[in-house]
């Protein structure tokens, strides 16, 4: 049945559109905090105890800490209403009794469309009824009209009848929604999930809310013919007051997500709603309560549900994955989803915790797919000389043990097969089974902005730069807002030697976020290779203030001293990093990089080839990378280069 328009101040709150407005223009209110507020409007004037809100609306054997969430949500309403807790003008506290809407409410009858009125035979045409007057408030002009008493038994008899044939036609149908939808636009081909709202009383449960938004995310991203915004350009609008409208046009979607997640022991909450992005109106909502170890069957679900709401095709093959998903040990998805969001941070020390958590999750489910295709991930990153935390053989091993897991317990897991593809070129340096994985990785989720990240870094070392910035342009497409894409977009033009063109790029990143500290090493190599030593030097001594000292931004640090004409202090940062040696791995190429630029060739050389021996994961960019230019044609070096070059035709 149609639900009446409930009108104060300048508000109007909509129940069947989910919609609050003010003074025409839509105000953002998430679906639990709509529904309490709803509540409070059903009863103007009234207390409406905690109690009852409990019963009403988290169910009377709620598993959440119902009051922190109820809180959560008052905090919500009164931002959405510009209220104040302490001179209140809707929503006022009762201490240990509850709350109540203290303003005049109007209710507002929508007028009905979908029969005609039906009235007596002979009778006049019955007037629609535009507004009732709360039982609660008194009648005022406004509300009341003379002479109108018999009209609108009529029409209410009208109504009824009109309800009546609207029901027996969706029964008819067969119809079953979660919740009746909204109209739905045509036309929706791309999507951004926002992060979803922690309503769970433990503040530390924030990692299950970002990780399901995370989850969500691949799982969307997986149906070829839609766009989805990555989590690091989603998780961007994090706590944000924006409207939708204003972050789907930064993010250039049609559609945006938002919703809340609630755990408490076994048991999780999900609500979420899908807002077309042109004039923020919700298109659907639904909520959905399930075991915690039931979490994968509900996220895949749930985006199936969206791709039905927005008209989107899936082919056969993503409505099989999508619908195949077993049951979880609920600890250890909790464990998984810890990781993820540690794994998020990049840095060395988040990444070796994330794998902890990885390694629990697998240790109580063993046969979860996700748990071995993220441990995959992380070690091919610990293995590269970015993240030193590892040798690289090592790393080849234990991504490529981990990988090959995942992909035995579900083909599907497009990061075990990206991550494949990572060691594959820069440790194993076959590069046709890299390229193979890659594709695969693509063809799983192309919507995944990371594989076509890391597949532009294996162009990059083929020398294919026109095809390594189009994958780059893809990626940032899919997370336009991540400081990690960003940076890389200037990397095929640095290779390229269009240097004036890669600075962009990496000012651009800079512009994005200013301690980032990829942007600020990609900004000093380029500036290196202009001849630029002064500003280069800036730019590294940034980076390593940033890092505390980590042996990349150190090494380039070094570099541009020496040829800035600096060699003592050069000298002195390659001492540092020898001492380090003793109790940390540090890649050997770095001493390549510093003795090239202090002109001695003979160590570069034999520190090359030390890396080499080690399959550092360097060493496929030797053939491109301009820090080396000083060596080519050197006879050692094209040794080098050679053998690189048989590994690739092997």
């Amino acid at each position: 049945m149609p639900q009446p328009v409930f009108r104060f101040g300048p508000y109007d709150l909509d129940p069947d559109n989910g919609e609050l407005k003010r003074d025409g223009r839509l105000v953002r209110l998430q679906p639990q905090p709509f529904k309490v507020l709803l509540h409070l409007l059903r009863s103007p004037g009234e207390v409406v105890s905690r109690e009852e809100l409990q019963r009403e609306l988290w169910g009377g054997d709620t598993f959440v800490d119902f009051e922190q969430g109820l809180n959560t949500c008052v905090r919500q309403i009164r931002a959405a209403l510009r209220d104040s807790a302490d001179a209140p003008r809707y929503v006022q506290t009762l201490q240990r009794r509850g709350y109540r809407f203290v303003a005049p409410v109007q209710i507002v009858a929508r007028e009905l469309t979908p029969a005609p009125p039906v009235t007596a035979p002979g009778a006049p045409d019955s007037e629609t009824v535009t507004a009732v007057s709360d039982p609660h408030i008194p009648e005022g002009p406004a509300t009341r009209r003379p002479g109108t008493g018999g009209r609108r038994a009529k029409a209410i008899l009208s109504i009824a009848a009109a309800i009546v044939l609207v029901s027996a036609a969706a029964l008819l149908a067969g119809v079953l929604f979660d919740r009746i939808p909204f109209a739905s636009p045509p036309g929706i081909r791309s999507i951004a999930v926002l992060p979803l709202a922690n309503l769970s009383a433990d503040a530390d449960l924030e990692f299950m809310a970002d990780g399901l938004t995370e989850a969500l995310i691949a799982d969307l991203a997986r149906i070829k013919a839609l766009r989805v915004i990555s989590r690091t350009s989603a998780m961007q609008y994090k706590n944000t007051r924006k409207r939708v409208s204003e972050i789907a046009q930064e993010l250039r979607v049609d559609a945006v997500i938002e919703g809340s997640v609630a755990v408490s022991g076994t048991r999780i909450r999900l609500t979420a709603q899908l807002v077309d992005a042109k004039d923020d109106r919700p298109i659907w909502s639904a909520s959905y309560e399930r075991d915690l170890q039931d979490a994968l069957v509900l996220q895949r679900e749930l985006a199936r549900k969206v791709a039905s709401e927005i008209r989107v095709r899936i082919t056969p093959s993503e409505e099989k994955r999508l619908a195949e998903a077993g049951a979880l040990n609920p600890d250890a998805y909790r464990a998984y989803l810890r990781g993820r969001y540690l794994w998020n941070r990049r840095t060395t020390a988040s990444l070796l915790s994330a794998l902890k958590d990885f390694e629990r999750a697998i240790e109580l489910d063993p046969d979860f797919a996700a748990a071995h295709s993220a441990i995959a991930e992380t070690y091919a990153l610990l293995g590269d000389d970015e993240f030193p935390a590892i040798p690289p053989q090592d790393a080849l091993a234990r991504t490529t043990e981990a990988a090959r897991r995942a992909l035995a317990l579900d083909d599907g897991q497009a990061t075990a097969w990206a991550a494949l593809g990572v060691v594959e070129y820069m440790i194993a340096w076959d590069w046709p089974a890299a390229e193979a994985h890659f594709e695969r990785a693509l063809l799983v989720a192309p919507g995944d902005a990371t594989a076509h990240q890391w597949y532009a870094w294996f162009l990059i070392t083929q020398a294919r730069f026109d095809e390594a910035a189009s994958a780059m342009a893809v990626a940032q497409d899919l997370n336009p807002l991540s400081p990690i894409i960003l940076t890389d977009r200037g990397y095929p033009a640095y290779f390229a030697g269009r240097y004036d063109e890669a600075i962009q790029r990496f000012q651009a990143a800079l512009a994005q976020d200013a301690n980032f500290v990829q942007a600020h090493v990609g900004l000093g190599r380029a500036y290196a290779q202009k001849g630029a030593f002064d500003e280069s030097i800036r730019a590294f001594e940034r980076a390593t203030l940033l890092t505390d000292r980590a042996p990349a931004p150190l090494t380039y640090l070094a570099r541009s001293l020496a040829f800035a004409g600096r060699e003592a202090e050069a000298r002195e940062i390659l001492a540092e990093l020898q001492r380090r040696a003793a109790s940390e791995y540090v890649p050997p190429v770095v001493y390549a990089w510093i003795h090239t630029a202090l002109g001695e060739e003979e160590k570069a050389l034999d520190w090359l080839e030390i890396a080499l021996d080690a399959r550092s994961p360097t060493a496929p960019l030797f053939l491109v990378v301009p820090e080396l230019q000083p060596l080519h044609g050197h006879p050692r070096f094209e040794a080098l280069v050679e053998s690189l070059q048989t590994e690739q035709l092997r």
